[in-house]
């Protein structure tokens, strides 16, 4: 599949470092998004939970990985409480603006702050109430980070759940 996904750097909800290699030999669930998102990153979290609960042994094979876009406000503190209501087997990750940048790129992520009416603000804007465009995919990389398939939040968590036993190399149920 396309050249996507690639080296990282960055902090988890702990505040301890992590990088790529830190999740060598997994099957990833990468979702970019950040804590104050409406919709996307909440409906992905709890897809990604559910296929996680699901897979039942199965799920140590698997980890999730929640990407800030907005290192501004996600600090390691608001990260640790927000990733606290999905499954612990979601790590929540930041880190400066020159660390995200770089996450980002290597998974082809674009992502923007903008007014609550969706007008643009400068990255380096001080405004205090705004959001974050950004891509709604949830990346599966194989445990070697090559892509296998892109999750939309949206789908039933069986269509993840399907994609990731998929990947996995596990029996996927008829729907």
């Amino acid at each position: 599949m396309a050249d996507i996904g690639g080296p990282f750097d960055l902090v988890d909800q702990d505040g301890k470092p992590v990088t790529d290699r830190t999740y060598a030999g997994k099957t990833l669930m990468v979702l970019f998004g950040y804590t104050n998102c409406p919709d996307v990153c909440p409906t992905g979290l709890a897809s990604m939970s559910a296929v996680l609960d699901d897979l039942g042994p199965d799920a140590g094979r698997v980890q999730g990985l929640f990407i800030s876009v907005d290192p501004a406000r996600d600090t390691v503190a608001v990260l640790k409480d927000y990733i606290a209501n999905f499954n612990p087997r979601i790590a929540a990750l930041t880190g400066t603006p020159a660390q995200i940048a770089r996450a980002t790129a290597s998974y082809k992520v674009e992502y923007r702050k903008v007014t609550a009416d969706g007008a643009p603000l400068p990255a380096a804007s001080t405004a205090t109430d705004y959001a974050m465009e950004h891509n709604a995919a949830i990346f599966l990389m194989d445990p070697d980070g090559h892509l296998r398939s892109a999750i939309n939040p949206f789908d039933p968590p069986a269509i993840a759940e399907g994609k990731v036993r998929h990947a996995l190399g596990l029996p996927v149920a008829a729907n």
